[in-house]
């Protein structure tokens, strides 16, 4: 079988593992049935489980913050007593508590790999934990009456934590975290800083009291820049799986995705009934969650803004919500000292029909100006299935070198018509002919192609692109949503073409490299379960849709169905030890 065979049936079943036990019920508590959409309740004298897979988790004391550990095996709540909490987020056990703070612990942040939690609170500190031992490794100095948000970057080397009050301007201070060393500061809001979310580029992203949302240099470079568009008070950002769109929720209700190559909204759903203390972004990108005082999780379809859930339970405000890394769950919390690990069902993904002239016309919507038609060019492409990406791959690879000289011939033509037909094929290009328009232009061509070949490396050495340039960059995001296998090889191809291009090439690299390791990842599991007894008559799907985390045989024949596959074409063959009994523990480990 072909490594990449089967790597559906592998990340749905290749976590299957059996459902905890239930422990006696106390029967001096009586606690009310658990709300629609929530699983597990687990009270103070233990866990008390109704159903399959999730938790629900009551403390003594309001709940500030959470977190999930990155292999999503770990639920962390940070207490307004100054407390905090560390529950098995599979069974809901109890695992530790740390006495971390002496005010609210108002934020937390695991590191990429898991190795460190970092808490921040209202007690002006900022402590990195050990969250395996729940031993303190460094206590570093807050910066700031509180802290409200903190942020590793993509390698863990570094944190950054913000805070303040309103009508306090605070800096941004950072952290080397191997040493705990300050490394310095950024300017940051004029009223306290609520968000912080480094980019994989290295800026930092962060929203506050003053109605701004401002994007920073990386450290050492000054500046800053905003976000273009109204932002109410106290917004809260998360950043999408691709890292090209923030999405913010505000005091107003008002849910915004802004475009980071444009600093533009591509989308904005409001919603008046509720103002948002709380945003998450689910790990696939599809999803986005918000609450506040509505006392309600909303989650919607950032495709399309349509509501895929309401859950209600909660008795306050809620102040915090997280996705768990399977991106099926989504956990909340407030005041009211409970959280809830809510069920999440993803939209479904259907591919939708395309024709050629409705290609043409999401291709020209990809480059245009406004945000939101090329943000859903980006997802009426990638829902298109198997049709965008030839077509994508068509208008990003590289020109032919012979017909580029001729373009350019072309710059001097007699006829108008040609002239400007040819220039307009050139910055279409953008980059691929960088290096051919700059050595005509070193050639001291005629004063007509020498006006149309300054004008054409202006536009394409702009910071921001536009056009067709626009386009081309557009088109790397359908790629990272397309569901289909053949997305791979056609990325790794373009990555190839294009060393010498600015913009396009290390975010084709980045994307390949990323659904490589998914795919490794995926082959390797498949082994593993073959070993075990599980096999697939499926041949090939889509590796970048499916979730690793499903916990019983029915998670995962309930996912197949999900994606409109059929259970029956999975089968599990049972595997015997040498003394003839299931080796269910060995599998578990698979």
């Amino acid at each position: 079988m072909c490594r990449q065979q089967g790597i559906c049936a592998a990340l749905a079943l290749a976590f299957v593992a059996v459902p905890a036990t239930a422990g006696p019920k106390d029967p001096r508590r009586s606690e009310p049935p658990l709300p629609p959409g929530a699983r597990v309740r687990l009270g103070l004298s233990g866990p008390r489980h109704e159903g399959a897979v999730g938790a629900v988790a009551r403390s003594p004391d309001g709940v500030a913050s959470l977190a999930f550990s990155p292999d999503g095996k770990t639920l962390v709540a940070g207490g307004t007593s100054g407390l905090v909490r560390a529950w098995d987020a599979r069974t809901g056990k109890e695992q530790r508590r740390l006495a971390a703070h002496a005010d609210s612990v108002d934020a937390l942040s695991f590191s990429p790999d898991g190795r460190t939690l970092a808490t921040g609170g209202r007690d002006r500190r900022v402590v990195l934990w050990d969250p395996a031992t729940g031993r303190e490794r460094v206590r570093l100095a807050g910066p700031s009456p509180r802290v409200n948000c903190l942020s590793f970057t993509p390698d863990g080397q570094t944190l950054a934590a913000g805070g303040g009050i309103d009508g306090q301007a605070e800096p941004i201070s950072l952290w080397q975290v191997a040493t705990g060393k300050q490394l310095g500061e950024l300017r940051g809001h004029r009223s306290g800083t609520l968000s912080l979310v480094f980019l994989p580029d290295g800026r930092l992203a962060s929203s506050g009291g003053d109605r701004t949302v401002s994007l920073h240099l990386p450290l050492g470079n000054e500046g800053s820049i905003q976000l273009e568009g109204p932002v109410a008070s106290d917004a809260r950002l998360a950043l999408t799986a691709d890292a090209r769109s923030l999405v913010s929720a505000d005091m107003s209700g008002t849910v915004c995705i802004w475009e980071l190559l444009t600093r533009k909204i591509r989308f904005r759903v409001a919603d008046p009934a509720d103002t948002h203390y709380a945003v998450a972004v689910s790990p696939e990108g599809r999803l986005a969650a918000v609450g506040g005082w509505a006392k309600t999780v909303t989650v919607f379809d950032l495709a399309t803004g349509a509501t895929i859930a309401r859950f209600r339970g909660h008795q306050d405000a809620i102040h915090a919500l997280v996705f768990a890394p399977d991106g099926r769950t989504v956990a909340s919390g407030g005041p009211d000292g409970t959280v809830f690990l809510w069920d999440v069902a993803p939209p479904p993904e259907r591919p939708v029909p395309v024709n050629a002239k409705q290609m043409e016309a999401l291709w020209g919507d990809l480059g245009g100006e406004d945000a939101g038609k090329a943000y859903r060019a980006v997802w009426r492409l990638a829902l298109s299935g198997e049709a965008s990406v030839p077509f994508l791959r068509d208008r990003l690879a590289a020109p032919d070198g012979r017909l580029v000289a001729r373009k350019i011939a072309d710059l001097d033509h007699t006829r108008f018509k040609v002239r400007e037909a040819a220039q307009a094929q050139l910055e279409q290009w953008g980059e691929e002919v960088l290096p051919a328009l700059e050595r005509t232009l070193a050639a001291r061509p005629t004063l007509e192609v020498r006006r149309r070949l300054e004008g054409i490396l202006a536009r394409l050495r702009e910071l921001t692109p536009t056009g067709p340039q626009l386009a081309r960059v557009r088109a790397i995001e359908v790629f990272g949503k397309v569901r289909d296998g053949q997305a791979l090889p056609v990325l790794a191809a373009l990555a190839k073409d294009k060393q010498g291009t600015r913009l396009e090439a290390a975010e084709l690299r980045q994307l390949a490299s990323e659904l490589h390791d998914r795919l490794e990842a995926a082959a390797d599991a498949l082994e593993r379960l073959t070993d075990k007894g599980w096999e697939s008559m499926l041949t090939l799907y889509d590796v970048t849709f499916c979730h690793p985390y499903i916990y019983t045989e029915a998670d995962a024949r309930e996912k197949i169905a999900d994606l409109g596959l059929d259970p029956e074409d999975f089968s599990y063959l049972e595997y015997e030890d040498e003394e003839g009994e299931e080796d269910e523990e060995d599998f578990e480990d698979a």
